[in-house]
């Protein structure tokens, strides 16, 4: 009889913790999607203007991945988003602007902000420009709470 009621308690925190995982892995994929006016430069890669769609991936670090898609790009790198934001709340892809030129400098999504570096992305000659510039605009991101 002891031997059941500890094997009872066993299972019951399994299938327990088993049932909280599943519920975890449906909120490890967020997705969304964004329209480009222009063409934009995202680190290292010029994306030209159009649709896409993004998807942030949980991974087992601290960094999520973000895998950015349209019709003839796919391009994918490791994010660290910054603590949980307040004032994040609405989606949102920032810019700085020089000329003609876009440079995606951050992500909002679902109350996460993430940073780039606008001065990496840009070439070595553009760096101060970059920096000095302080016009900037944002996109709108549909995100699809899961």
């Amino acid at each position: 009889m002891r031997f059941q009621s500890k094997f009872l308690v066993i299972a019951v925190g399994l299938l327990a913790f088993g049932l909280s995982s599943l519920s975890v892995s449906a909120n490890e994929v967020r997705t969304g999607k964004f329209s480009l006016p222009h063409p934009t430069r995202w680190n290292n890669a010029v994306i030209p203007a159009g649709d896409y769609t993004f998807k942030l991936k949980s991974t087992k670090s601290n960094a999520e991945m973000l895998v950015i898609h349209s019709s003839n790009l796919t391009m994918s790198f490791f994010v660290y988003p910054d603590s949980p934001c307040a004032t994040c709340q609405d989606a949102s892809l920032n810019f700085v602007v020089r000329g003609n030129d876009r440079i995606v400098t951050s992500l909002d999504v679902a109350g996460f902000h993430m940073t780039f570096n606008p001065r990496q992305s840009a070439g070595a000659g553009e760096q101060e420009t970059v920096k000095a510039q302080g016009q900037s605009e944002q996109v709108a991101v549909q995100f699809d709470a899961n």
